[in-house]
Formats: C-alpha cells, structure tokens, sequence
C-alpha cells in the first residue's frame, strides 16, 4: 500500500522538511521494515491549484484527506484549511503494521496530523501525493538511498551522514535515470495511472495478498513503466474474458511481458554470451544470460538457482504457446498470470538494484529529442 503522512510545517523551523524527516527515522519503524519503500516528499499545493479561490482549495483539500475513508487522522484538518502550509511524505510498499506503528508514534510531534491511504482512483491523490512530489528515498532495513536522475548526482556526502546517525548502517546515492523526466512518456501520462490501478486490481485477484501485489508493482515499475500497461491490458482482458479466444489473447499478452522483461534487462546483441546467442528473437537467452550475470559468483547456489529458473522459463514459454495456439481455460490462464509475473518478480529480486531504471523503456523518447535537436542545428 501506499500511505501519506500528512504535517503542519509551521509547528517545525523554517527548515521544516529536515525537521520532519528527523523526526519520522528517528522512530526507528520504516529501517525495522523489510520492504523497498520509495519515498516522495512536498508541499500540497492546493494554493497552486485553487486559482485563490477559497471554495476551490477547501473542495481540493475534502477530496485529498477525506475521499478515502481509510485515513489515520490525529486531528479534524478542515478546521486548518487555509491557515497552514499541509507537507506530506509518501511512502510507497509500505505495509499496514509499519502504517499503523508509524502512526502512533508520530503521534507525539505536534506537527503531525495524520495519514491517509493513496488511491489512484482520486484524480486529487495522482496530483498531490505523486506528481507534484519528489522521489527521494529508498528504504529497504537499515539501508537508505538518495535519488537522482539524468547523473546529477549532487554530493550528498552531507545528507548521508546525517542519514547513518539517524540509524541506517549504509547510506548511498541511486541514479533514476531518465525515469519521472521530460523523457518519461509513460508516467507522465495520465492513462498510465488508470492502467496503475488496473493492474493493482488483477494482482490483487491472482494473489489475494495486498501487500505482496504493492511490492510487485513499484518494483516492475522501477524496471520499465510498459509492465504497468501491460499488466493493465492483462487485467482488463482476463477479467472481461468469455471464452478461449479470449483467454489465448491473455496468454499471448502474458509471454509479451516476459519478452519485454529480456529486453529491458539484457538488451540484444551481435556477439554471443557464454555460448548463447543473444540477438533480438532469443528472448530466452537473453533472460538467462541475465540471469548468470545478476547472481553473484560467490553464491554457492549459483549454479543450480540458473538452473531452476531455466527450467521454470521453458515451461511457462511452452505453456504460453500452447494457450495461444489450442484452448484454454479461465483457471489455467489464471495459473500462467501468476506463474509469469512471479517468475518476472523473482529474476528480478535477485538482483534489485542491477534490474532498476535502466534506459531501454526512454530510448525512443531520447532518440526523438535527439533528431529535433540535431535537425533544429
């Protein structure tokens, strides 16, 4: 799930968004948690968005705090419309007892006023509690990262020290690439946050596990934006579907995923890899030769882990064109969802910070902006 924690910035010092992030580490809940959580952190804009209409920021403010009823408030927030600077953190994958205990810790700083569960479903949460913030941690344990894109990396050297005595054992930059830039032509649409809950939905179908569906998502987000589309595409059309033309077409979507997995991961290549070749068609090979070059070499299992997900990768390939190709049924379509998008997560999982933000979902983009500007000169 992804929660906001709403502030007072004015009950902190003018350098309110240190004061709060020391505050909310302090307690020590989000490095006790063993997920990947992203988090983007702001100002709400309402006065941005309210045109100075006092009726507009008050109707933008109702349907940002209280549209979604599952909200941890610490105190009635209407009362403080207009009167405040509200700032948030937003924490993406984090799950309900970290929620929960960060809640009533929080509890205790008198610029805290509550939480609030996002929902794409409320245009309000897509512009307040996403687009308008900056991503700017990854917390997975006692590990932190400090995000920055297109290699600005700007030295951060202070923050982190800050960040180690605040009770992380390891503190570092990470580099988002061209994700969230000019170059984003998936996240930057709005189709992409209906495609979002879209696939937030069937997740939640094929694996009756919320917080399990939240991390596959921000971590096939992090990898390429296109796996929300098609995880979307894929949700519509198994959750519409009548007959075996239309569970084929699932399938097919299915095996569509997992040769877009190859090629974010390991792009093709002229030159064979361990013996393998590596050109644009062998999607299977491409997924095993990254597969050998994300395990590491000291690992004792190495080589019968490649093993394992070779076999699993044959079957499922061979499984999808059987359901293309001859009938199939809706319970067996619901097995190849589940066993494709766990074995996309679990190649993935292996190595989660070599798989994150690599450039192949933004080369289109790059390319386009590139020929303008060389046409243009």
């Amino acid at each position: 799930m992804t929660v906001a924690f709403i502030f007072n910035a004015g009950e902190y010092s003018s350098f309110y968004g240190d004061d709060i992030k020391e505050v909310i580490f302090s307690t020590g809940i989000l490095q006790n948690c063993s997920r990947s959580m992203k988090i983007r952190i702001g100002d709400i804009l309402f006065n941005s968005y309210s045109n100075a209409s006092r009726k507009k920021y008050i109707q933008l403010a109702n349907d940002t705090f209280y549209q979604n009823k599952t909200g941890l408030y610490a105190t009635k927030l209407d009362e403080l419309y207009t009167k405040i600077n509200f700032y948030t953190w937003v924490i993406e994958n984090i799950h309900m007892p970290a929620t929960k205990s960060l809640h009533k810790a929080l509890l205790n700083s008198k610029g805290y006023l509550g939480s609030v569960e996002v929902d794409f479903n409320f245009s309000t949460h897509i512009v307040f509690f996403r687009k308008t913030l900056i991503l700017r941690y990854r917390v997975l344990g006692n590990l932190i990262s400090t995000f920055y894109d297109m290699g600005n990396d700007e030295d951060s050297t202070w923050e982190h020290q800050e960040l180690l005595a605040l009770g992380f054992s390891e503190a570092k930059s990470e580099d988002m690439g061209l994700a969230n830039t000019i170059f984003d032509q998936f996240s930057n649409s709005p189709n992409y946050f209906k495609k979002y809950k879209d696939s937030s939905k069937l997740l939640e179908i094929i694996f009756s596990d919320s917080d399990f569906s939240s991390e596959i998502i921000s971590e096939f987000e992090d990898v390429n934006p296109y796996f929300i589309y098609a995880l979307g595409s894929i949700s519509r059309s198994y959750i519409l579907a009548t007959d075996n033309e239309d569970y084929s077409q699932v399938a097919f979507t299915i095996r569509r995923l997992i040769e877009k997995t190859a090629d974010s991961l390991f792009p093709a290549r002229k030159e064979c890899f361990e013996g393998m070749k590596v050109t644009q068609s062998n999607h299977k090979n491409r997924l095993l030769a990254y597969i050998s070059t994300a395990l590491p070499i000291s690992d004792t299992e190495r080589d019968n882990k490649w093993e394992e997900l070779r076999s699993r990768i044959d079957f499922l390939l061979e499984e999808y064109n059987t359901g293309i190709h001859d009938s199939i049924s809706a319970d067996n379509t619901k097995d190849l969802i589940k066993e494709g998008i766990k074995l996309i997560f679990d190649i993935l999982m292996i190595n989660p910070s070599k798989s994150r933000f690599t450039l192949y979902p933004y080369e289109e983009s790059l390319d386009c902006f590139l020929k303008e500007v060389i046409k243009e000169n």
